[in-house]
């Protein structure tokens, strides 16, 4: 579980593409992305403390939130990390 004050690293193993994309979503939202208009060639997201916490504000206890990274390979934008999950205290 993570809450407000806990500033999570988002870290994957991905070698060989040309950038990523964290995405998440959560029950009753859309996919989000960041970022959305370009490509993170690092392979952690750190989100922002203003970020962070403006997200689990809006959450409910207890509440899951599902993320994956999505993978630039070329000019293929379609390859995707297995779902990976956390709760918000």
């Amino acid at each position: 579980m993570l809450s407000s004050s806990e500033m999570p690293t988002f870290k994957w193993d991905a070698t060989g593409y040309d950038g990523f994309r964290f995405q998440y979503a959560y029950p009753g939202s859309g996919i989000q992305t960041f970022p959305t208009d370009s490509w993170n060639s690092t392979m952690n997201f750190i989100p922002g403390t203003d970020l962070w916490t403006d997200f689990v504000n809006q959450l409910e206890a207890g509440e899951t939130v599902y993320w994956r990274i999505q993978g630039k390979l070329d000019d293929t934008e379609d390859n995707y990390s297995d779902v990976q999950q956390f709760t918000v205290e």
